[in-house]
């Protein structure tokens, strides 16, 4: 058992408590966190995601594309990561231009896999540099300028994707006797 003696607020992201919408991302980023974070296990790189993505939304960023960053790299972050450079399925080349998203496969496909997937989604060039640059450096989201807003076929394209994933990882994180291992992010 721990015990807590005392504490120091190193940044109080003021702005967060400006505007009920940035006050609820903060919450989200908090309780996806919460749920994530496992009692006992330490990660500078996961307490570095959180403070980040708080930063950034106390800057005033649009908040849902820092909270589809903060989901896609926090679930980098515990070993689900989607195949976005070759297909998943037969490791062939990607053409250029809009693809599918194999969301059982967990990773893009080309024509010929996209056929036999069972469930795809289309995936625009920037839907799929936008999961890159999150998975990268959370750093490269400050290129993003501040007014920068997700297309309402992004949106939808993150919010099917990652709230199909949320549950399939709560699940394996609730799972007893279950070791998180390096898949895909869609195996579920």
């Amino acid at each position: 058992l721990h015990r807590l003696n005392e504490f120091a607020i190193r940044q109080p992201f003021h702005a967060l408590r400006s505007s009920l919408e940035l006050l609820a991302a903060a919450s989200e980023v908090a309780e996806l966190a919460g749920v994530a974070g496992l009692e006992g296990e330490g990660s500078d790189e996961f307490f570095a995601l959180i403070v980040d993505t708080m930063g950034g939304l106390n800057t005033g960023k649009d908040s849902s594309l820092l909270l589809r960053a903060f989901e896609i790299r926090l679930l980098k972050i515990l070993g689900y990561v989607p195949e976005l450079h070759r297909c998943v399925k037969c490791r062939g080349a990607l053409p250029e231009g809009d693809q599918s998203f194999g969301l059982n496969e967990g990773g893009l496909l080309c024509r010929a896999c996209r056929a036999e997937a069972l469930e795809s989604m289309p995936v625009t060039q920037a839907a799929r540099q936008f999961l890159r640059m999150a998975l990268g450096e959370m750093t490269a989201l400050d290129r993003v300028s501040p007014d920068a807003k997700m297309s309402d076929e992004q949106e939808a394209f993150y919010h099917e994707l990652l709230e199909k994933e949320r549950v399939g990882v709560m699940d394996l994180l609730g799972s007893k006797g279950l070791e998180r291992s390096r898949v895909s992010i869609l195996a579920a």
